[in-house]
């Protein structure tokens, strides 16, 4: 009788794991980073909530709640949400940025010709290629800040896990 039981919970929980997943490994892809945080965020959000509604040891509220920011720098480094205040300010200032030669929003393109008598503007409020150094340079340094805020963030999340992970189930 025992082994029917375990049958049956086996899979009642298998198909509840397949429903739960399914949203998330619909969107998966091989070809890029943030469907790997996806996933991760998915299952520490599993693991977390799970040991905060259930969690039986002494611990479990510490460390659901260490679970659940690691989920919550899943999302914040997948989204790449950073510097959004500064974006805005240099938008508000420069105006939307795209390259008039590609339509992408930060590209490559020769801007400028070989003897430097013309430039491509890609800022709407820019009027001189002075401005335009300055919006590009401000733009860049912006870049910088965003990777220097997602590696901090990266870094921070795998100490929590590398530190924390096997803590999680004693």
């Amino acid at each position: 009788m025992s082994k029917i039981r375990d049958l049956f919970y086996d899979i009642k929980a298998g198909v509840k794991s397949v429903l739960y997943w399914l949203p998330v490994i619909w969107k998966d892809r091989w070809y890029d980073w943030d469907f790997l945080m996806m996933i991760l965020e998915h299952k520490l959000l599993q693991m977390g909530n799970m040991t905060r509604k259930k969690g039986c040891q002494e611990h479990s509220p510490e460390k659901a709640a260490q679970m659940l920011v690691c989920a919550e720098l899943c999302k914040k480094i997948y989204t790449n949400e950073y510097r959004q205040e500064e974006l805005k300010q240099h938008k508000e200032q420069w105006g939307d940025c795209v390259c008039p030669i590609c339509g992408e929003f930060i590209c490559d393109c020769f801007r400028y010709s070989e003897d430097e008598s013309y430039w491509v503007n890609l800022y709407e409020k820019v009027k001189t290629r002075a401005d335009d150094e300055m919006a590009s340079a401000q733009m860049h340094m912006i870049i910088d800040m965003q990777e220097s805020d997602m590696d901090t963030d990266i870094e921070l999340l795998f100490y929590i896990m590398q530190t924390k992970l096997l803590e999680w189930w004693d």
